[in-house]
């Protein structure tokens, strides 16, 4: 994790994070209900 990274690289890294994110909290919220 880097914190000085271009911009250009940044945006798209940011929007992946948020992706990965979500699905993460979704799998962990499942294993963590059932």
């Amino acid at each position: 994790m880097r914190s000085v990274t271009p911009p250009r690289y940044n945006s798209k890294q940011q929007i992946h994070r948020k992706h990965f994110l979500l699905k993460n909290r979704r799998v962990f919220i499942r294993r963590f209900i059932n």
